[in-house]
């Protein structure tokens, strides 16, 4: 039983570090950056679906494993809802998140902009293959509470801009709110106001000529319970979009390397990305691979056609 308890509060400690890090999850925001800023829900203009997936840390037991289904479209000329469901495995912990965005857009001549709202319900819980070994008590107060889970409220607000269809930025704060709505015992932490301590800056430039685009860009990243995280990012598309290339480098001690490729074909597009961290634990492989499938449809209302963009 004492086994089951030390896997129980180390995977609370690990759910709780991630709880907080969609946003800085997933790599692919290059992709879809509705993952880290709701005022980019509908900014493309047209409908898109996504599906994520990601590995990481190759070669341990009870590695996590993350998927995501995400979906943003466009509402009337100004509007924009998005909706995301993430289903995380860690050891004998499940998490499942559901969000909803909310986001207002702006489009004049020389500059697009938006904000956006997005409130989130998450549960993380022990799942039933525990109850297969360790010894598992079912009447032990540890173990029940953790089959029970804990349940979390949160928000996000953010908001972006694009000017002369080159210089884009964009600023979200999530976890705003972070409310418990239950909790395990025994393995307790202190819901304390993050209110706009947390944010992720994204920025870059946008090179155009002929049939390729070339995108450096920088993130900038603080997150609950996360060191201060800097990405440093250069993309390249060719042949209108139909395949790209990205690497990713990402210094510090959570420093890592990533490299994605691409394609897109009519309404369909295929990323993955492989990323290496730079340091090694305990001679295991610390690589994680991701994977995103999308699917995209122009609006089919005229009156409200908004103007094509560099995520079209």
């Amino acid at each position: 039983m004492k086994k089951l308890f030390y896997t129980i509060t180390l995977g609370l400690f690990a759910l709780t570090a991630l709880r907080a890090q969609d946003e800085g999850l997933f790599m692919h925001y290059l992709i879809d950056p509705t993952m880290i800023n709701p005022a980019y829900a509908g900014d493309a203009g047209k409908y898109q679906l996504f599906a994520h997936y990601r590995a990481q840390l190759s070669g341990f037991e009870g590695a996590p494993q993350t998927y995501a289904l995400s979906f943003n479209a466009p509402m009337g000329d100004k509007l924009g809802l998005g909706a995301e469901i993430l289903s995380e495995n860690i050891s004998f912990f499940n998490r499942f998140m559901g969000q909803l965005s909310y986001a207002y857009h702006y489009n004049e001549k020389g500059l697009k902009a938006g904000i956006g709202f997005a409130t989130s319900f998450s549960k993380t819980r022990l799942n039933g293959d525990v109850s297969k070994g360790y010894n598992f008590n079912a009447n032990d107060y540890v173990a029940q509470d953790a089959m029970s889970g804990s349940t979390f409220f949160d928000a996000s607000v953010g908001a972006n801009a694009l000017f002369d269809d080159r210089i884009f930025v964009s600023i979200s704060s999530p976890n705003l709110i972070r409310a418990r709505l239950g909790s395990i015992a025994g393995v307790g932490h202190k819901d304390t106001s993050t209110l706009f301590k947390q944010y992720i800056a994204y920025g870059g430039y946008i090179f155009k000529k002929d049939q390729y685009t070339f995108e450096p860009s920088l993130q900038i990243r603080k997150l609950y319970q996360s060191p201060f995280e800097v990405d440093f990012n250069a993309k390249i598309s060719i042949m209108d979009d139909r395949f790209t290339g990205a690497i990713t480098y990402r210094p510090g001690s959570s420093g890592l390397a990533g490299f994605m490729v691409g394609v897109k074909q009519d309404n369909f597009k295929f990323y993955y990305t492989y990323s290496s961290s730079l340091a090694q634990i305990n001679n295991y492989s610390s690589s994680a691979h991701e994977l995103t499938l999308g699917i995209e449809f122009a609006k089919k209302d005229k009156k409200f056609q908004r103007k094509k963009t560099y995520r079209n």
